[in-house]
């Protein structure tokens, strides 16, 4: 089943997308989307979000 969210122009977030195995499209009189051919694709996506927001954040505030 595919799984399309609402675009973003974040560069990590468009990162995230392509290494989860997903695609910008743009379906007609729409605006564009992100597109995964499956949920399981989708969770990838968000455990990469995840992964590069914590990396930017660094340990900030732990011991």
């Amino acid at each position: 089943m595919t799984v399309r969210i609402r675009f973003s122009e974040s560069q990590d977030d468009q990162r995230a997308m392509t290494k989860a195995g997903g695609q910008i499209v743009v379906p007609k009189d729409k605006k564009p989307m992100f597109s995964f051919p499956s949920e399981y694709h989708y969770r990838q996506y968000l455990t990469y979000r995840r992964e590069m927001k914590n990396a930017q954040g660094g340990n900030q505030g732990r011991n």
